[in-house]
């Protein structure tokens, strides 16, 4: 695949996937790396072999419906507010909604690389027509994806944007309690707690990787595990391929939403309470990244530290913060959370002026 995923055209490269439809290895992609930078290709006779599949999309959607109960959901008539981004999920979203019985409204549903509405990534900055197309048509909630459609960011019926691993604890809450009970939940290590407190509750063990939806792709494969998630908003469903899903996720939402008389903003008020921070800083080298690193591991008197991923430091039982090199941009990224507001705000600003001194 041929793809800069959420980011601006110029960061377009390679996407190997292996034949069992998942990304390759960080080791494999190593070695790929390896062989294109010192050109040494395998030679073959003539040239590889073109196929089209004009069935291909009607076969994907049957599949993603048949993991879901079609007939409980057309029965609720859902409205949804979708923003495709003009990406490639204006292909396939509104058609798999539909199908649900759901009317939909679709936003910047023109494909276009280079992504002239909101940018290719979906955040809670630059979805506010999202949130007020919600609040104009009301909605059952509204959904965006990022330029390649495997992530999802939904907006709730009160017009509410949340990060991707609150929505995805939502739907490991409902897999959990049905389906999928004792089923383990593999995520990166800079996911919220409220996903462990959600598998806790259900008696289940989540699994932590380090961050990048590859990492948890390969160690769902390993596990056989059918439950997999992001806080970028990339779900996994094992039972249709351990990969992020953007419309798979959004066929899980109505699932959820189908199975009980609430709404998507009283599913999320259900959830454990966290308050959450996410930022970013430029970096001009590898190495300034990894004296930053050391420089917060080294910091204050912490809790504990772990080190699966860049640093993640915890102030107490329910407070962290966690620093780590961006694998996909020149930068340095920054995550928070705590069941105390105001001790994150001050730890988030500690932190930052560490980050910043060392820049």
């Amino acid at each position: 695949m041929v793809t800069a995923s959420h980011n601006p055209p110029q960061y377009n490269g390679i996407k190997p996937a292996a034949s069992d439809g998942v990304e390759i290895s960080r080791g494999d992609e190593l070695k790929v790396e390896e062989i294109y930078y010192s050109k040494k290709f395998a030679k073959i006779n003539g040239t590889g072999r073109d196929s089209v599949d004009d069935n291909i999309t009607n076969r994907y959607i049957d599949a993603v419906l048949a993991l879901v109960d079609p007939d409980k959901i057309r029965q609720r008539k859902f409205t949804i507010a979708m923003d495709t981004g003009n990406g490639v999920q204006a292909i396939v979203a509104p058609l798999v909604c539909k199908k649900l019985g759901c009317k939909v409204i679709v936003i910047n549903g023109n494909i276009d690389g280079e992504f002239p509405a909101r940018g290719s990534e979906p955040t809670p900055d630059n979805l506010g027509v999202l949130a007020e197309t919600v609040s104009s048509a009301k909605a059952n909630f509204g959904v965006a994806y990022d330029g390649d459609g495997d992530r999802s960011i939904f907006c709730d019926d009160a017009a509410a944007i949340y990060l991707g691993d609150k929505t995805g604890a939502l739907l490991v809450k409902h897999l959990l309690a049905g389906k999928h009970k004792g089923s383990e939940v593999v995520c990166p290590v800079n996911t919220s707690m409220v996903l462990s407190k959600v598998a806790e509750q259900a008696g289940s063990k989540i699994v932590y990787t380090k961050v990048g939806s590859v990492e948890v792709s390969r160690e769902m494969v390993k596990r056989e595990c059918q439950i997999g998630l992001e806080e970028n908003g990339g779900f996994m469903y094992g039972a249709l391929n351990e990969v992020r899903d953007g419309v798979m996720a959004t066929a899980l939402v109505l699932d959820m939403l189908a199975a009980s008389s609430k709404s998507f903003s009283q599913h999320i008020a259900e959830l454990p309470k966290t308050y959450q921070h996410k930022s970013k800083f430029a970096c001009s080298s590898r190495e300034v990244v990894d004296n930053i690193v050391k420089a917060c591991i080294e910091h204050g008197s912490p809790k504990k530290v772990e080190t699966l991923d860049g640093a993640k430091i915890w102030i107490d039982e329910d407070t962290w913060i966690m620093v780590r090199p961006s694998g996909t941009e020149p930068l340095i990224r920054m995550y928070g959370e705590s069941t105390d507001k105001s001790l994150l705000d001050s730890k988030v600003d500690e932190y930052r002026r560490l980050v910043q001194s060392k820049i």
